[in-house]
C-alpha cells in the first residue's frame, strides 16, 4: 500500500515513472499532478507515522506465563505476568468495507491495549491463548460474566467471525473484479497514450495474489476450520 501511495510523490519529487507525467510540452508543471503529488505525499507520511507508533508485537510465553508488548519502532518492550492481565473484552470497530473485531486488554495498573484482527495476522492465535488465561468481560466497564453470559460471548464471537468473513470475502471478490475492469479498459477501451505499464501491472499482480490469499483464509472460517 506504501508503494502505490509512494508512486505519485517520487515520481513529481524524483523522477518521472512509467506515463506519469509532472511538466506539460512547454516544461511546466502539471498543477493537477502537483496537487495529487502533495497529497499523497501527505497520506504517505501519515502512513509512516502510524506504523512508527502504532506497530505493536505481542509475544505470550506460555512457560514463563508472560506476556510481551513491543513496539519496535519506539525501541519500547513492555513485559507482564499474566496474572497482571486484569481482564479481556471484544469489541467491534465498523467500516464501510468491513467490521473488524477487537480484543482489549487490561492489566493491574490500568493500562489498556487494543488489537484488531486488521492489524495483527495471527490474531485468532492470540484470541485463543488470551481466552485461555484471562478472564473474559464485556462492556466498557469491563463488566464480570458468570458462566452462561461467557458461554453465551463466545458463541457470539464465532457468529460474528462467521459474517465478517462473509463480507470480507465479498470485498475481497469485488476488488478483484475492479482490477480486471481496469486491465480490460486499459487494453481494449482507452485510447489515451497513458497506459497502466509495468508498474501498474506488477501492483495489480501483487494486488490480486493478497486477495486470493485473503479468499482462501475467508473461505476456512465460514468452513469452521
Amino acid at each position: 500500500m506504501l508503494l502505490g501511495i509512494s508512486i505519485i510523490p517520487f515520481a513529481f519529487f524524483v523522477t518521472p515513472i512509467g506515463n506519469i507525467n509532472t511538466r506539460n510540452s512547454q516544461g511546466e508543471v502539471v498543477w493537477q499532478t502537483a496537487i495529487a503529488a502533495f497529497f499523497f505525499l501527505f497520506v504517505l507520511v501519515y502512513f509512516i507515522y502510524k506504523i512508527i507508533f502504532r506497530t505493536l508485537i505481542i509475544k505470550f510465553n506460555d512457560e514463563n506465563k508472560t506476556i510481551e508488548f513491543h513496539y519496535p519502532f519506539r525501541f519500547l518492550k513492555i513485559n507482564y505476568t499474566f496474572e497482571q492481565i486484569e481482564a479481556i473484552r471484544f469489541s467491534v470497530v465498523y467500516s464501510k468495507i468491513c467490521d473488524f473485531k477487537c480484543l482489549i486488554l487490561k492489566t493491574n495498573d490500568d493500562k489498556i491495549y487494543k488489537v484488531t484482527d486488521f492489524e495483527i495476522s495471527n490474531f485468532t492465535e492470540i484470541e485463543k491463548t488470551a481466552l485461555l488465561n484471562f478472564k473474559l468481560t464485556k462492556g466498557d466497564n469491563f463488566k464480570s460474566l458468570n458462566k452462561q453470559e461467557k458461554e453465551a460471548e463466545i458463541e457470539k464471537n464465532k457468529i460474528f467471525d462467521t459474517r465478517q468473513a462473509i463480507e470480507y470475502r465479498f470485498s475481497c471478490y469485488l476488488f478483484l473484479g475492479l482490477i480486471i475492469a481496469a486491465i480490460f479498459i486499459d487494453r481494449y477501451i482507452a485510447v489515451s497514450e497513458r497506459k497502466l505499464g509495468w508498474v501498474g501491472y506488477t501492483l495489480f499482480l501483487v494486488l490480486s495474489i493478497l486477495l486470493i490469499y485473503k479468499i482462501r483464509q475467508a473461505n476456512k472460517i465460514i468452513k469452521g476450520q
